[in-house]
């Protein structure tokens, strides 16, 4: 049996058995009030009949996603509305140049004012350069929680 533990965020080490099962989500994932309301507003104008890509660049980049994700989304109707969540501009920019209706998600993340060339994971990045560009990570870690709604609560999902 786990222990319960009370915060806001727990971060495990993976080890032992990993299994991907949705609606163990749905049963066990909760939002705390005031977290689901700092998120409330990037959810105003959300279509949940939507495409929902995701890009991750940082410590898993990889040239041939995009392309991948590009493939896939011209499949979908011209009218179909698609959202894409990433943790580097660039990859978003090929994206929409392929798929111009493209949105980002979130185009005021606090990961985006991270350098570009970023090659680790944010998880990573030390408090110094959090600081050095202006990153607060309490909102990156609202803004992690939105993505990760956005893609949850899209229609079509796809991600690496």
């Amino acid at each position: 049996m786990v222990k319960k533990i009370d915060a806001d965020v727990i971060v495990t080490n993976s080890k032992g058995f990993r299994a991907w099962f949705a609606e163990d989500l749905l049963k066990h994932v909760r939002i705390r009030p005031e977290v689901s309301e700092q998120m409330r507003p990037f959810f105003k104008d959300f279509n949940r009949e939507c495409l929902v890509v995701h890009l991750r660049g940082t410590d898993r980049f990889d040239d041939k996603f995009c392309r991948g994700a590009i493939d896939t989304a011209v499949q979908f109707p011209a009218d179909l509305p698609i959202y894409v969540v990433t943790d580097q501009l660039q990859l978003f920019e090929q994206f929409q140049h392929a798929i111009p209706r493209a949105q980002l998600f979130n185009p005021k993340g606090e990961v985006l004012k991270l350098p570009k060339n970023m090659r680790q994971g944010t998880h990573l990045t030390t408090p110094p350069i959090l600081n050095k560009y202006g990153c607060n990570k309490k909102q990156m870690l609202i803004d992690l929680l939105v993505d990760f709604v956005a893609i949850w609560a899209g229609k079509y999902r796809d991600w690496e």
